[in-house]
């Protein structure tokens, strides 16, 4: 099995979609189509993807993970449900904190999420009910422990 992390390119943000959508749909119940739609639509018609360092993980030349920096956080980050559990995430992830990332939001109601940054060092530092895109969705800010 190959895999390789490489800097995503324009021609590869639909297959970056299809990640993103494959995520969303296993996790349906866990969001609010609203927001979805909302978070959908800044990806396809306010080229979200654009405005991001991406970042993926190919593994026999098939896009199954992805991650989005701006700065020094992460703005964007799924891994192709089949795939989890099987060091994806863990490999964006170290690339990243490589790059020098330093921050990232999850939703509150992903407690797995906030075990899998917490064993990569990151730790809590606030919460508030709102994300960034101003939708009632209580969201947990994480930064990099300075010791990691």
């Amino acid at each position: 099995m190959q895999t390789k992390i490489r800097s995503s390119l324009p021609n590869q943000h639909q297959q970056l979609l299809s990640v993103w959508q494959q995520c969303i749909e296993s996790f349906q119940k866990k969001h609010d189509l609203q927001h979805v739609l909302k978070i959908k639509e800044l990806i396809t018609e306010h080229h979200y993807f654009r405005h991001l360092q991406l970042f993926h993980l190919e593994i026999n030349h098939e896009i199954v993970g992805f991650i989005g920096l701006a700065y020094q956080k992460i703005e964007m980050f799924y891994v192709h449900p089949k795939y989890i559990g099987l060091g994806v995430g863990s490999a964006l992830l170290k690339y990243a904190l490589s790059l020098g990332i330093q921050e990232v939001d999850i939703l509150e109601n992903h407690p797995d999420l906030q075990h899998f940054y917490q064993k990569h060092g990151f730790e809590v530092i606030a919460r508030s009910a709102w994300d960034t895109q101003g939708q009632l969705c209580p969201t947990l800010h994480l930064r990099l422990h300075p010791h990691c």
